[in-house]
């Protein structure tokens, strides 16, 4: 299993629902970064890039104060962090083919301090007996 933690929602920025209020450009470099930076903190994960996982599932954990993200926003505000995911090698794709499923787990924290967003991904071994 593989977790990344991020010490803030940043699923809400990107979200459909929050994107509409921000320039297109402005969005674009947002989600570029994301992917960047999420390339690399899977580097220090040490994946080794000949063996990426062929089926996995995808759980998010949101940390929220306040209202929580609706589940489809949130899964929509990470597509940019899944997309580093397959350019770093974890998965091949981010087609139904490799990512069988996204999970969604809210957990409600006291300060906006302490909000935080984790995603745990999980390789799906199937029995070939």
């Amino acid at each position: 299993m593989i977790r990344l933690e991020w010490n803030s929602m940043i699923a809400s920025e990107l979200s459909p629902n929050n994107a509409s209020r921000h320039h297109h450009m402005q969005l674009a470099k947002k989600r570029k970064k994301l992917k960047n930076d999420t390339t690399l903190m899977l580097k220090d994960v040490e994946i080794p890039p000949w063996s990426p996982m062929d089926k996995v599932t995808i759980k998010y954990i949101a940390y929220y104060c306040g209202k929580p993200l609706d589940r489809d926003n949130l899964i929509a505000g990470m597509k940019a962090i899944v997309d580093g995911v397959v350019e770093a090698g974890v998965i091949p794709d981010d087609n139904p083919d490799h990512v069988l499923d996204y999970d969604v787990e809210y957990k409600q924290v006291r300060h906006l301090k302490d909000r935080r967003l984790v995603m745990e991904i999980k390789e799906v071994i199937e029995d070939v007996t």
